[in-house]
């Protein structure tokens, strides 16, 4: 068994698979992106271990564990097996780096499975995250009204070997109202930042990185806090578009969307709208007329986004797709 920093434990070339011991909750709240959850403990095991440690202290809680893993040791070993696979390495993490972690390794030693251990678990890994959000970054902050094709352009610029952030990609959600992708599963924000984190730490420094501009929540997800700062105090790329266009995208990306659903969504809007315009809107889904329905939207959400950058008092540039494409070519 062998000892490894986060930076270490993370190494691209090192493809064994990642172990996650800790209960299912814990696992479920965040994670390293890729681990597999082999849990010592179910959630209320961890408790039950939990309380007599407090309560006993810590020979009694250890005697407890051992009492409650003794009859899954089996179970254990060949997910173990399973995953290790021919390579027979893993590499194995529990919270702070701690006795889940060496319980687990201990276990696979016996299986002939070589192990890498995580330096002060997922704790260290949460740390690594954070700092990796205080580093300077040549950010190109792609903005726009809503329809105008950001995450087109983004998906285009991945394709050509740019480096992107996809944040609504992360937070499996367009960013608006309207904006969860259909029977998805959104992360809770300490995953979305343990996500965002993952895209970050390959990345080099001084690259150039294309992101969307986004309001501080994605979704249910929050961007952290430093790294919003330093979005909104980079210079802002705005997207041109004309008006026929941004209606047809959205009535094509947002097409699957059933008009109960859709009414349902807008009824979110009503303190903000007010009844005479939810009730044009919805007059205008019923009778099929939704390009002007779109249209009645917009004037919304381009006077809200009007707003928000003036309070920002943002740096904007006004380009269109080609300009942007053109200049991540030259500048990769």
């Amino acid at each position: 068994m062998t000892f490894a920093d986060v930076i270490g434990f993370l190494n691209r070339d090192n493809l064994s698979p990642i172990i996650d011991v800790r209960s299912p909750a814990e696992f479920l709240q965040g994670h390293i992106p890729g681990a597999h959850n082999i849990p010592l403990f179910t959630d209320d095991e961890r408790a039950r271990v939990g309380t007599c440690y407090k309560k006993q202290g810590h020979d009694p809680a250890v005697q407890l564990g051992l009492s409650i893993v003794g009859p899954k040791v089996h179970l254990l070993a060949d997910e173990l097996r399973a995953l290790a696979g021919d390579a027979k390495s893993l590499r194995v993490l529990c919270f702070r780096g701690g006795m889940r972690s060496s319980s687990m390794i201990g276990l696979a030693s016996l299986l002939g499975i070589r192990c890498m251990q995580l330096k002060g678990g997922y704790k260290a890994f949460r740390r690594y995250c954070a700092h990796l959000f205080t580093q300077q970054r040549n950010w190109k902050v792609i903005g726009g009204y809503t329809g105008s094709g950001k995450s087109e352009l983004l998906r285009l610029l991945k394709m050509r070997k740019s480096h992107v952030l996809d944040l609504e990609m992360l937070a499996n959600h367009r960013g608006s109202t309207f904006g969860a992708f259909q029977n998805s599963f959104c992360p809770t924000t300490e995953q979305f930042e343990n996500m965002i984190a993952f895209e970050l730490k390959d990345i080099p420094q001084d690259a150039p990185i294309f992101v969307e501009d986004e309001s501080r929540m994605v979704g249910s997800c929050v961007i952290p806090h430093t790294l919003f700062q330093a979005l909104i105090q980079s210079k802002l790329y705005f997207l041109t578009c004309s008006l026929d266009e941004r209606i047809a995208r959205i009535l094509e990306e947002y097409g699957s969307i059933t008009k109960d659903t859709f009414v349902q969504l807008l009824n979110n809007l009503y303190k903000r709208l007010g009844r005479e315009k939810v009730s044009f809107i919805t007059k205008c889904v019923d009778e099929g007329s939704l390009d002007i329905a779109v249209s009645t939207l917009l004037e919304y959400y381009d006077a809200r986004y009007d707003h928000a950058l003036q309070k920002q008092k943002r740096c904007v540039s006004v380009v269109d797709k080609e300009e942007l494409l053109n200049d991540a070519s030259r500048n990769p």
